[in-house]
């Protein structure tokens, strides 16, 4: 295991959102530090100002997409700005949303232990730890943030596999739903850095309404909001028009089902004893989910959906936006969470496991085919290699005969290191016929080949004995290793 003194230092709880990234150390009540998931061009400029900057997303729909700029994300919360520690020192508990892609949590783990070197690591789903905020173990979690919405059902602290749901409908697609429909009111933003711009619209004026259709016909009050050039803005029918595809995705053409039709699908594909429990236990967490009205809509919506006898209750705490940090919190502030942990040690053991087991099979290979192998080394250096000067002669005769003398004293070895000069003396003179030239250069790269593949046999086979920890015996039967590294080799 690793060392004890490292382990026990306070945890670092990363909450990495595709919109915003929450980051503390573990014990505390919020995140010590929260700041945009996004890159841009001058570093320095004030958050304030990003409206005129340049920026770009590593992660899309909860998926990371550019690994070179999360990874400088994740360089920024070690820094002075943020947390001012240093990564070697502390465990890390990283959140993702559920049914990611395998790979994506391997590349995760492989930047954390190699190149930022914690010593161990733990990957967490991100609406189980919503739930632990909120002190309950069985519930379900309808979690809607910046890329991806996903509701999961979770029972006495696990989540239910099978009734997982996710639907890519999120707080970015209204955002840009949101730009198309103010464009159609005459105002344009184009670039990324304007779209920035979008989304603080989006949080500050938007609503959900109980009842869209009506609002239509009715003259919704506008809202003003002053851009970053001074102009003002004034916001009519899209307030509440952008935030609904969130229950009605097919306005921007996607077959997606809304979320609350994904709640209630989540619910009915749960065992049946558990559908009452998670009907009147639903927790609501995600920046989505602080759209004005956004509770109010989704009860309406799920009554027509459940169970005309069922009792439906939607939690919505205040500190939702940071409930999956806090939940992480909890969770890596606890003593019997010790034994979850991935150390770098293990994460290195699992990662060699494929390589011993390739070289072991190559091995084991190479030595069936050994008798064999080394009478073809036997006869084919003999054979290419009387070819091979012999080819050689041949240039000197032909050589000799085109008047060039001092090819009939040169040196056989000297004339093969200087045979991709031949071209040139062809295509001038026109001495040797391309096929004897053809014919020796083959001769000589297939004896190179061999050579090669043989060399490189035997240091599969010294790679093999290393990794496996083989103790080299010299000639007198004494081990060159000196004393046998036990924990290594996996005897203790």
């Amino acid at each position: 295991m690793e060392s004890y003194d490292i382990l026990a230092n306070q945890p670092v709880v990363i909450d990495n959102g595709s919109g915003v990234i929450k980051a503390g150390f573990a014990g505390d009540q919020i995140p010590k530090y929260c700041f945009p998931n996004y890159l841009q061009a001058n570093p320095s400029s004030r958050h304030e100002h990003r409206g005129l900057l340049s920026v770009r997303y590593p992660m899309e729909h909860g998926i990371v997409k550019d690994w070179n700029d999360m990874e400088r994300i994740w360089q920024y919360v070690y820094s002075k700005e943020q947390l001012q520690t240093f990564s070697e020192e502390h465990p890390v508990l990283l959140t993702e949303a559920p049914l990611n892609p395998s790979k994506n949590r391997e590349k995760a783990a492989e930047i954390f232990f190699e190149t930022f070197n914690v010593p161990a690591l733990f990957i967490s789903m991100q609406a189980v730890l919503s739930l632990y905020a909120t002190g309950r173990t069985t519930g379900v979690v309808l979690d809607s943030g910046d890329g991806v919405t996903h509701v999961v059902p979770i029972y006495e602290g696990f989540a239910i596999p099978h009734s997982i749901m996710r639907v890519d409908i999120a707080g970015r697609d209204v955002s840009r739903y949101l730009r198309l429909l103010l464009r159609k009111e005459g105002y344009n933003f184009n670039t990324s850095a304007e779209f920035e711009v979008v989304r603080t619209v989006k949080e500050r004026a938007c609503y959900l309404s109980l009842n869209p259709q009506k609002d239509e016909t009715l003259e919704t009050e506008k809202a003003q909001y002053v851009l970053p050039d001074g102009s003002t803005l004034n916001i009519g029918p899209a307030r509440f028009r952008a935030p609904e595809l969130l229950f009605r995705p097919d306005l921007i053409g996607d077959e997606s089902s809304g979320i609350h039709e994904v709640l209630a699908y989540a619910i009915q594909k749960s065992d049946m004893d558990l559908r009452r429990t998670l009907y009147s236990t639903i927790v609501l967490c995600g920046g989505s989910t602080l759209i004005k009205g956004f509770g109010e809509r989704l009860l309406t919506e799920v009554k027509k959906l459940a169970p005309k006898d069922v009792k439906i209750k939607i939690s919505a705490p205040q500190e939702r936006l940071y409930s999956t940090w806090i939940g992480g919190s909890i969770l890596a502030s606890l003593d019997t969470f010790k034994k979850m942990w991935v150390s770098k040690r293990e994460y290195e053991e699992d990662r060699a496991r494929p390589l011993v087991y390739f070289l072991q099979q190559v091995d084991r290979a190479l030595s069936r085919a050994s008798p064999f192998a080394a009478v073809g080394v036997v006869v084919g250096t003999v054979y290419w290699s009387a070819v091979t000067y012999g080819a050689v002669t041949v240039m000197q005769v032909v050589g000799h005969k085109k008047g060039l003398y001092v090819m009939e004293r040169a040196d056989p070895l000297f004339l093969l290191m200087g045979l991709p000069t031949i071209p040139v003396v062809l295509v001038l003179g026109k001495m040797i016929r391309w096929e004897d030239y053809i014919g020796g250069i083959a001769f000589v790269l297939i004896k190179g080949v061999l050579k090669v593949y043989f060399k490189q046999q035997q240091c599969f086979i010294q790679a093999n004995r290393h990794i496996l920890n083989y103790p080299e015996r010299s000639a007198d039967g004494q081990t060159d290793g000196g004393e046998d590294d036990t924990e290594d080799s996996g005897n203790e």
